[in-house]
């Protein structure tokens, strides 16, 4: 019992963590540029124009 291994389950491979990262980070991209796109972000009209003493 001790060497026994559960049947039909396999630890995922190098090649195939790679590509599971791989999805994971395109996914997050994708979404990241979906939401700039919706949200664009304007800088205050004012702030660009003063210093930080006016």
């Amino acid at each position: 019992m001790r060497g026994s291994k559960v049947q039909g389950y396999r630890e995922p491979g190098f090649q195939e963590r790679v590509a599971s990262a791989t999805r994971a980070r395109n996914s997050a991209l994708d979404k990241l540029r979906a939401r700039q796109k919706a949200d664009p972000v304007e800088p205050a009209p004012d702030a660009a124009q003063k210093g930080p003493n006016d």
